[in-house]
């Protein structure tokens, strides 16, 4: 049992460690907190966002978009946005199989993530697929949606730095 875990946590950090020489974040630091991997990564609008694994078979992604309830719609649009990943409807190479993983949103009242359970102990595949969820959100959420008034608030976005044409 605890080679199974030993296992689990090398998978996860090596991973992420992986993505992380291919560029996807600015930087990436484990720690343990309670026995369990803790990954605070370095992303999008240079925010640190936090995963974590729990239990050996749930991830959670911490920190993603802050105050979202403070934005007219957004929190619902946001729900439909993570939903639409384990939908028909999502083409199948990004379609999350719903046989090997369970995701929903996670909100503590002032961040807003996202929380998957493993089904069928596959934890690359969950790996990959939050990630896809987490990047797609500021791919394609955040600056598809009428969410400029957010970016600047409560992402930091500076408005000096937007070059149009």
């Amino acid at each position: 049992m605890k080679d199974d875990i030993k296992l689990i946590h090398k998978t996860v950090h090596d991973s992420l460690e992986e993505y992380g020489k291919r560029g996807l974040f600015n930087g990436i630091r484990g720690i343990y907190v309670n026995g369990n991997p803790e990954y605070h990564i370095n992303w999008h609008y240079h925010r640190e966002i936090i995963l974590r694994l729990i239990d050996n078979d749930r991830l959670i992604v911490e920190n993603i978009l802050p105050n979202i309830h403070h934005y007219r719609n957004m929190e619902n649009n946001f729900r439909k946005f993570v939903d639409k990943f384990s939908s028909a409807d999502m083409v199948a190479h990004r379609r999350i199989d719903r046989e090997k993983l369970s995701i929903a949103v996670k909100d503590n009242g002032e961040n807003t993530g996202i929380e998957c359970r493993v089904i069928d102990e596959d934890i690359r595949y969950a790996i990959s697929s939050i990630l896809d969820v987490v990047h797609s959100i500021f791919l394609e959420f955040i600056p598809d949606g009428p969410y400029y008034e957010y970016q600047v608030q409560e992402l930091g976005l500076d408005q000096d730095s937007i070059r149009l044409g």
